[in-house]
């Protein structure tokens, strides 16, 4: 009996496939092997090894890149604008080193490379193959107090999820994404308006671009989101081709990105919901170009025409700045208040939705127009602190989406998480 079980296995390990073998884990300074390494990732603009020496601190190396703009494989120069490297220790990030860095994989699973620099008159270099972790930061919401609402979803509602800053392709967006099929049939869900950076960081080549496949269709479920999308384009879209959205709505029945802008207006227990949005970064342009003039022509059109009980308008940046941080160039970025905002407040909007902030927040400004962010679509690794500025009721970081639900004669404002729990909910009415 002995033989033949012998056999046995001797026939199963030669009909077993090969196993891989398991992948290096290296963190080397100066060809000197360091313990306990580990790497950590973001995808807003870094990356940081520790290991530990025989004696001394914990070692660090440290890249910065600009945000999602993973160096690729190649040699790239280091101490430019493209990726910029530090070298010291725990307790003190180091000084900037000038080098060259070849890498093989930089990205949210591995980091592998090889650092080349110049210290105190000598050569030194790191060489790293480790797995990487993906940093999530940790954000509390700030909050006032709230009832959650009660009433049962009416089938008369109309219900819109809102979003932006959602084209990262990562664990994030995914975890929003599917948080939004398993809320849509408690809606149910009328539409998604994406307000920008829908393909991040630097948009799309062409409406044939495989990232709309990577960013889009394969992150938003068709079977479970079969809904309209209608897509704004943010600052990072327009880097790339931003005529290609626009193109690929021929191609995909599900999105919808007029170069013009988005009008939408529903009927809701014998009123009318009008949703309209406009491509702020051409707002901000150069008069000299006529995609800027049109697209301030239809911000007077929907402030002059629309006959719509309510009255919302969407955009990347905020149309009437409140303050905190831009996403883009401040200086240019003013013009858009100064063109947009008479407009908005004559033709009596209940409330602007912008994505600029990475982040969820409610404002209600004094003798104002209410603002609601709505950038969280790139989930918490995304994420960003949200300026509280004057007027702040809640606000969040850590991402997530927003949904408006409208029913006649009230609108229902709710942030959720990227699990899709509930963080806060505002009410508006209107006769």
């Amino acid at each position: 009996m002995l033989p033949t079980m012998v056999l046995l296995a001797a026939l199963l390990s030669v009909l077993s496939p090969p196993q891989d073998p398991a992948p290096a884990a290296r963190f080397a300074l100066d060809g000197k092997d360091l313990t306990e390494a580990a790497a950590v990732v973001s995808p807003l603009g870094w990356l940081e090894v520790k290991g530990e020496p025989e004696a001394g601190e914990t070692r660090l190396v440290k890249l910065r890149f600009p945000m999602l703009a993973w160096p690729t494989p190649g040699e790239h120069d280091v101490s430019g604008d493209a990726v910029s490297a530090y070298v010291g220790t725990v307790g003190r990030e180091g000084d900037a080193v000038s080098g060259k860095l070849e890498v093989g994989e930089i990205g949210p699973a591995r980091v592998r490379f090889h650092l080349r620099f110049e210290r105190d008159g000598a050569e030194h270099d790191a060489d790293i193959d480790l797995p990487a972790a993906l940093y999530v930061p940790k954000m509390q919401p700030k909050v006032t107090d709230f009832t959650p609402p009660r009433e049962e979803p009416d089938l008369e509602d109309v219900v819109v999820c809102v979003l932006g800053n959602g084209g990262t392709g990562l664990p994030g967006q995914k975890m929003v994404a599917e948080s939004m099929a398993k809320l849509a049939p408690q809606g149910p869900l009328d539409a998604v308006i994406l307000l920008g950076n829908n393909i991040l960081p630097r948009g799309v080549r062409s409406e044939r671009d495989p990232l709309f496949q990577e960013r889009f269709e394969q992150v938003y479920d068709v079977r479970r989101l079969n809904v309209p999308f209608y897509v704004l384009q943010g600052p990072a879209d327009h880097e790339g081709d931003v005529g290609a959205a626009e193109k690929y709505g021929f191609l995909n029945a599900r999105w919808t990105s007029p170069a013009h802008g988005i009008k939408v207006e529903l009927p809701c227990h014998g009123k009318t919901v009008g949703l309209y949005g406009c491509d702020s970064t051409f707002q901000a342009g150069e008069v000299a170009d006529l995609r800027v003039r049109s697209a301030l022509r239809m911000v007077a059109y929907y402030a002059m025409n629309s006959k719509a009980d309510w009255k919302i308008m969407f955009s990347y940046h905020q149309p009437i700045w409140l303050g905190g941080k831009r996403d883009g160039d401040s200086a240019k970025l003013e013009r858009l208040t100064d063109r947009v905002q008479k407009h908005l407040v004559d033709g009596k909007f209940d409330l602007l939705v912008s994505a600029e902030g990475r982040g969820l927040r409610f404002v209600q400004p004094k003798d104002g127009i209410p603002q609601v962010m709505a950038g969280g679509g790139g989930g918490p690794e995304m994420a960003a602190v949200v300026a509280q500025v004057p007027g702040t009721e809640f606000a969040y970081g850590g991402g997530g989406t927003v949904w408006l639900r409208f029913s006649g004669d009230k609108l229902t404002i709710s942030f959720r998480d990227a699990a899709g729990e509930l963080l806060y909910a505002r009410e508006l009415t209107k006769p």
